[in-house]
């Protein structure tokens, strides 16, 4: 009898779930599935298919037309299969039995359970109580002890809510660890990458004293060498013409004047002799040569790592969150224990690190006042590190503050800038915005664009996000990447361009009531960071090339490849009229700005020894706005590029991403660099601009007034 039972319930599992058939449902082929199963597996498997023609079965593959579920969607097609009615009754009858039977002793098919053995927790008829429990002090009745446990049980309910709770602080708390590490990660390839920057560095600038003392030589022995040829081209010229005149001598007729004319050159012959014979004596051959200094390649062969990887592992501040539990009725103290991973209290380990070249997601930066190696992704502060609750806020600005002291470790060049002028724009620093949300520790704005709709997108690379703000800069909504987005330009009124640099392509995105909604994707090939649109021209660079699209009806095309002899471009802007570039590059000793045409005709370069390391730029009508990242200013070229003066001399710290509303009377600036407070990096200054007033013109009548 139990066999044949046991057969039945196997032939009543439905082979997609393996669980006991829920409102069975049967194909031609006579298999039966649970309606929700048989559903799942139809819209998976007719997905793909533009004009599905029916589906397979999923034990014997026969198919089942879709002849019989004209003008419904796959999803429904369940619904229109027969429902087995009889397997319905099966199942009734079996869950009947089954609680018929549930009182049966498994060892006593006869008798009943009528305890409960409290010490091995098992339910017992008569005979089992009297003869396999008869030596175990607590056997109940087994009213008695449903009785008990019923009495019990919000005890279990309290207990398992504490399980959840504890539950959840180690899964945060597992969390927060994983973002740490990855983040550490990104601040040690930082570090390296930093590293490899100072050494280039270094290198460049031994290089630039050896070539300046070339030049310097080529100047002096190459004037004394040229005077000398210069000599040489006079002598010539009188030998040549003593020559034409012994010559002309000889046809005269007149002796006198034959002789006369022969002893004449016969001593310049003589004089031009001695001075060939005094500059022949004094000649000397020039020879340079350069000897490399052999120490530093020795040196750099010996070191067998650039530092040491330590890895700390302490004990975590919920350790043992799990010992202070609940014992309940009838149970051990193995009883509901949460069972954590335990890891020794102190463990240390290090990995040497090879020197090789980081992968980065922005080039690297260099700082020369830092004692320790910059970077810009890192993790500055320690700690546990809790999830933020505080929403977008701003704060009105009264006053600017001071403006942060730059301290290089080597002389540091005058700076020859005119912080005001008259044709200098005009900066007052209104508001400080926070952009942090829930659970966000750290931002890294890379990117930001106002929309002539009152919109403001956000591009948050730490946090891998787009963030969406209204015209009052509350937070509005997000949107997640599966890779860290790079630099943000508008192309619509309610319409902006992302770079992905991991996947290597821009994203078209777009602004719907409150939201935010994935459009078109333009494929570059390239890791390009940056981006810029105006006048129907989108331009895009990577470290060392820049790409240029033109709208055509409603697709972006690839019209210009610009490759660059350079590396580390940073950011580029299109100008007004849509046919100029301008992009910025870790400039110093070299072109720190470049300007060129979209076809990659070149207009000017630009490089100062204010501006090493330029980040974002924007255009302002005619003019060029560029973050002097090093210098913690905002600065102002003119269009043929002339350094005009500083726009912004106060109140940030290391800029780096600028842009200008559509009426050009807002600026925003974000700031980034790895020893910045977490409050500086997830605050973005939005400066009010006004144009520079025109001078008055002073007449003489306005003096006599």
């Amino acid at each position: 009898m139990a066999s044949a039972i046991k057969a039945a319930k196997e032939e009543l599992i439905c082979h997609i779930c393996k669980n006991n058939l829920n409102d069975p449902k049967t194909l031609l082929c006579l298999h039966s599935f649970c309606k929700n199963c048989i559903q799942g597996f139809i819209v998976e498997n007719v997905k793909n298919a533009k004009k599905p023609k029916g589906f397979e079965c999923p034990t014997c593959r026969r198919e089942t037309s879709v002849a019989k579920f004209i003008g419904k969607a796959p999803v429904q097609w369940a619904d229109e299969l027969h429902t087995n009615e009889s397997l319905v009754n099966i199942l009734k009858l079996l869950t009947l039995s089954d609680d018929q039977t549930s009182r049966q002793c498994p060892f006593h098919m006869s008798k009943e359970v009528e305890f409960f053995c409290e010490q091995h927790l098992t339910l017992a008829c008569s005979l089992c109580a009297n003869i396999t429990h008869k030596s175990c002090e607590s056997v109940l009745p087994l009213s008695e002890a449903i009785s008990k446990r019923r009495t019990s049980s919000s005890k279990i309910i309290s207990g398992l809510s504490e399980q959840i709770t504890m539950t959840e602080k180690v899964m945060n708390n597992r969390h927060v660890q994983l973002e740490t590490i990855e983040k550490t990660e990104m601040d040690i390839k930082n570090q390296l990458g930093d590293m490899r920057q100072r050494f280039l560095d270094f290198f460049s600038q031994m290089e630039g004293r050896i070539l300046d003392k070339i030049a310097q030589a080529r100047m002096k022995e190459g004037g004394v060498l040229q005077t000398e040829i210069d000599i040489c081209h006079g002598l010539l010229n009188e030998i040549e013409d003593s020559i034409k005149t012994v010559q002309e001598a000889l046809e005269y007729a007149d002796e006198i004047k034959f002789l006369t004319k022969y002893n004449d050159h016969l001593k310049r012959y003589n004089e031009r002799q001695q001075r060939i014979k005094s500059m022949t004596e004094s000649l000397r051959d020039i020879r340079i040569s350069f000897q490399a200094n052999r120490e530093i390649e020795h040196h750099l062969f010996q070191i067998k790592s650039v530092g040491t990887l330590s890895i700390d592992r302490t004990r975590s501040k919920i350790a043992g969150l799990g010992q202070n539990h609940h014992e309940f009725l009838g149970t051990s103290n193995q009883d509901f224990m949460y069972d954590f991973i335990n890891v020794p209290k102190t463990a240390r380990s290090t990995v040497d690190i090879a020197f090789v070249r980081p992968n980065t997601h922005r080039p690297t930066t260099y700082n020369p006042s830092s004692t320790s190696l910059p970077s810009i992704r890192s993790i500055s502060e320690k700690g546990d590190m809790t999830s933020r609750t505080s929403r977008m806020s701003y704060i009105e600005i009264q006053s600017q503050r001071d403006p942060p002291q730059v301290d290089y470790e080597t002389e540091q060049p005058g700076v020859s800038i005119a912080y005001k002028s008259s044709k200098t724009i005009k900066a007052t620093l209104k508001t400080e915005l926070d952009v942090a949300v829930a659970f966000q520790k750290e931002c890294s704005i890379e990117g930001a664009a106002f929309l002539k709709s009152g919109y403001i997108v956000l591009s948050d690379s730490a946090n891998s996000s787009l963030k969406l703000l209204n015209s009052k800069y509350q937070f509005l909504t997000m949107t997640k990447f599966s890779s860290n987005p790079g630099d943000i330009t508008t192309v619509g009124e309610f319409d902006v361009v992302v770079c992905l640099p991991d996947t290597m392509r821009l994203k078209h995105q777009k602004i719907e009531n409150e939201r935010i909604y994935s459009g078109e994707v333009l494929s570059v090939s390239d890791k390009c960071y940056s981006v810029s649109f105006n006048k129907g021209t989108l331009a895009t660079c990577s470290s060392k090339s820049i790409y240029v699209f033109q709208r055509d009806h409603n697709a972006w095309l690839k019209t210009t490849t610009i490759p660059v002899r350079s590396e580390s471009l940073m950011y580029i802007a299109v100008d007004p009229s849509g046919e100029k570039l301008v992009v910025t590059r870790n400039g110093h000793p070299n072109t720190s700005i470049i300007c060129m045409t979209i076809r990659g005709t070149k207009i000017w370069n630009f490089s100062h020894e204010s501006v090493k390391l330029p980040r974002g730029v924007v255009f302002y009508g005619n003019k060029i706005l560029v973050a002097a990242w090093d210098q913690h200013k905002i600065l102002q070229i003119s269009s043929d590029g002339r350094l005009e003066g500083v726009v912004v001399n106060q109140g940030i710290q290391w800029p780096w991403k600028i842009s200008l509303n559509h009426r050009g009377d807002k600026m925003i600036v974000s700031q980034c660099y790895y020893r910045l407070a977490t409050k500086e990096k997830n605050c973005l200054k939005i400066f009010k601009l006004s144009k520079p007033e025109p001078k008055e013109i002073v007449t003489d009548r306005t003096i006599e007034e």
